[in-house]
């Protein structure tokens, strides 16, 4: 059957191999919207797509619309900065950071790599250099194991992170959830979370196991799973204990005045709130 060339100019498919492509996604979190255009326009001329967030609680709120590649972070920002960003950012994201700033204090740039940041670009920044480090961020982050759990055949244990499911020797072994609140301690609402036994009864009396680990900035309360304390905080409700963990005053992520309260008083205020908790 033959066609006319009028008629095969109406035939209109999609290229399939084009149409599935994605550019790699950056999501910029800067205060400075000077700064935020800027980047914008050097990453959109360099194929990548962009979306802004002016402050760390509005990154937070968007982070899993938006699944970013790689993330360009600011410090100096009010109320949420960069260092309480980059924890919140952590709990819910594996996504490369690059922190973006004009300070240029070695002991800072250490402790945000420690803190699990990617890279530190000082500003003012080159153009060419902001594109190379994140081309490099993202080529390492394709390079990482995957981590999904832990066999030990000899032993017959099996454990499957992304499901939170633990087989032993064939028979499965239900873990409790972490129940998260709050509770009101010295005129604070302080996040919590408890971890009960499988078949608690409230009517029971059960021993309790309280946690924390207090410091500047620190944070304990967290909807995530997968950190070494989670394994042996699970064996002792397994036992019939009840697990506790409290974020007391000096604790990140809720607000610079809460955070700095134990400034030049450290111990006092996290061991008063442990206490009367």
């Amino acid at each position: 059957m033959a066609y006319s060339t009028n008629a095969l100019n109406l035939i209109h498919g999609i290229d399939l191999d084009e149409a599935l492509k994605r550019n790699k996604r950056v999501l910029i979190i800067d205060d400075d919207v000077d700064t935020i255009d800027l980047l914008k326009r050097i990453l959109l001329l360099a194929n990548l797509d962009v979306a802004s967030a002016k402050s760390g609680t509005d990154a937070v709120e968007i982070l899993d619309w938006v699944k970013p590649d790689v993330i360009l972070l600011d410090l100096m920002m009010p109320e949420m900065d960069g260092h309480e960003t980059l924890q919140r950012i952590r709990s819910k994201s594996n996504a490369p950071v690059i922190i973006v700033s004009a300070l240029t204090n070695k002991e800072t740039i250490v402790e945000l790599l420690n803190q699990g940041s990617d890279d530190y670009v000082t500003k003012p920044f080159h153009r060419e250099e902001i594109i190379a480090r994140i081309n490099a961020v993202i080529r390492r982050s394709k390079m990482r194991p995957v981590f999904d759990g832990i066999s030990i055949p000899e032993i017959g244990l099996s454990i499957n992170i992304s499901k939170r499911e633990v087989l032993f020797q064939e028979n499965r072994i239900q873990f409790s959830p972490k129940e998260f609140s709050t509770i009101t301690i010295n005129g604070n609402d302080l996040n919590m979370y408890l971890i009960k036994p499988v078949d608690f009864d409230s009517n029971k009396n059960y021993p309790l196991f309280m946690y924390q680990y207090s410091g500047p900035g620190s944070q304990m309360v967290a909807n995530s799973w997968n950190g070494s304390n989670d394994y042996w905080h699970q064996m002792l409700a397994q036992e019939g204990y009840i697990i506790a963990c409290v974020d007391g005053r000096g604790t990140g992520l809720k607000g610079r005045d809460f955070k700095k309260i134990t400034q030049n008083e450290l111990g006092k205020y996290e061991v008063i709130d442990q206490i009367d908790v």
